[in-house]
Order: C-alpha cells, then structure tokens, then sequence
C-alpha cells in the first residue's frame, strides 16, 4: 500500500536543499537526452535501457511512487529513443510490435490492481483478464461524468490567477514564498469528493483537459485553453527542431503534451519550462558568441 504520497510531495517541496536538487536534476534533463542520443547513435541500446531504468529509479525514490501516468510517459519516450532511426525517423519492426503488444496486454492487471492499492484500497485478485480490461477503460474514460459537476457546482479558478502562476513559474517558492500557486487537480478533486490530501481514500481525480479548460473559462470560452497550449508546444517544438542533438528533447516534450489529455497542463508546463531554462540560456550564449565572432571577421 502507498501512504500518504501527497503528504510526501509537499515536504519534498518544503525541504529546501531536495527542492533545489529536484530542480538542477530538472534542468539538467535535456542534456542527459543527448547523452542518450550519443548512445544510441553508436549503437549502445544495452546502456540506453540501463541510465534510462536508472533515472526512472530516482524518480520512484523521491517518494517511493511513481503514477500510472508516469510509468506510460516513461515507457512511451524510452519507446520513441530505442526504435527511431537516427534519431530522426520512426519506425518499428513487427516482432517488436507483438512484443510491446503482449507487454501491454499482461501489464493490464497490474495497472488495475495499481489504481486501487495506492489509494490503501485492498484488491483480492479475483477479477477476470477481461473484466480489468472492463475497469481499466471505464477508469481512464470516465472524465466527461464530472463536466456537468463543474457546472453545477460552479467549480472555477480564474484564469487571471493561472497566468500569474505561470508568470512566476521559473521562480523558486523556496526564494519567494508568497509567489502565485494553485493546484487545478487538487481543487477539483477536494470539490468533488470533499476530501483533502493526508486524508484516507484522498486520490487525486483528474478533470482532463477540456475539463480544466471549463474550470478556467468556463462554457463559452473553453476553446481559449486549447489554442493557448498549442501555441506554447510549437513554439517550443520550433525552437529546438532546428538542433539534430535536442530530437529527444523534443520527444520528450511530446509525451508530456500527450499526457496533459489525462493530467491537465500545469505538470506540462512547469516540468517543460523550468527543464528549458539552462538550455536556453546556453543557445542564448552560443548565438551571442557567434556573433561576436563574426562582427570580428
């Protein structure tokens, strides 16, 4: 069973010295994505499966968990770095495909058993293989049950308040405190089952992202969410294509984007925006330095 993961995440925050090493480890993550593209352009898949386990072993350490949506993440982008070709192309070969499928399929008991375990529920193991096929889908399908609650029980946050929080997004809260915060899931999930974290059965319920999107500008103007998020992917997508060492950079950024579906945008946004500032500011020297140089010559 997995006690009091939320509990765990906050002292993590408020642990000064882990907050900054979480946040160097952060930023230092698309460096670690061309070391796996050096890997893999000579031929070391062996040490790419084995730094890769390794990273996703000190994720799990943090807190001793690690979310479903994690674990998909992380298996998607190690995925996407082991059957592209040359680190531009994607393809995959049938045997691979069967393998990954047969993967997948046994893995669905455990994902079921999974779900219930963390939140101290007890799970006797009795269910059929096609009944936790049955449960799986109804689980990760069940977020337009909950848009009609946001309605009615005018759940909101004003999106005056979200821009703020992501204004001040590179800003550590160990340095200021008092700098704008919210928690769009843990909002909702306290609105709609009346639980709070620490709580026993407090899991967090996730709106998705055209629920989020209702959360923040309501019935008539949720469209505004979705050109918002896109135009921030391609910018990012854009600036970094131009550079063949950052393709896994990229990837990773589209399997973020795919995940904000299920798990609202503010994971995305801060984990890409904070992890983009020490590489932007090495691309921001290298350009300066190359026109130096030229105005030298």
């Amino acid at each position: 069973m997995i006690n009091d993961i939320f509990s765990k995440r906050d002292e993590l925050k408020d642990t000064s010295l882990l907050y900054l090493t979480q946040n160097i480890k952060l930023m230092l993550t698309p460096f670690f994505l061309i070391y796996l593209k050096l890997l893999k352009d000579k031929g070391k898949y062996f040490f790419i499966i084995a730094i890769s386990a390794l990273w996703i072993y000190l994720e799990f350490l943090k807190v001793n968990y690690i979310s479903r949506n994690d674990m998909v993440g992380y298996a998607m982008l190690l995925f996407f770095i082991l059957f592209s070709s040359k680190g531009k192309y994607f393809f995959i070969r049938k045997k691979y495909f069967i393998i990954l499928s047969i993967l997948f399929i046994v893995s669905i008991p455990f994902l079921i058993s999974y779900q219930y375990t963390r939140s101290g529920a007890i799970v006797d193991g009795t269910a059929s293989f096609f009944e936790s096929i049955k449960s799986l889908l109804n689980y990760e399908t069940y977020y337009p049950i909950y848009f009609q609650q946001i309605v009615d029980k005018q759940i909101s946050i004003s999106p005056i308040i979200y821009f703020f929080w992501l204004l001040f997004i590179i800003v550590p809260s160990q340095l200021v405190p008092m700098k704008p915060t919210i928690a769009i899931n843990g909002i909702f999930t306290t609105a709609v089952t009346g639980l709070i974290p620490g709580q026993r059965y407090y899991s967090i319920i996730l709106p998705s992202i055209l629920g989020e999107a209702f959360i923040l500008y309501g019935n008539l103007f949720f469209w505004i969410h979705a050109i918002f998020l896109g135009a921030i992917f391609g910018k990012l997508q854009k600036s970094f294509e131009q550079y063949p060492s950052l393709i896994y950079w990229n990837i990773f950024i589209l399997v973020q984007f795919i995940k904000i579906t299920r798990g609202g945008s503010q994971g995305f946004i801060s984990e890409i925006i904070n992890g983009s500032i020490l590489l932007f500011c090495l691309i921001l020297f290298l350009k300066i330095q190359k026109s130096k140089e030229r105005k030298l010559m």
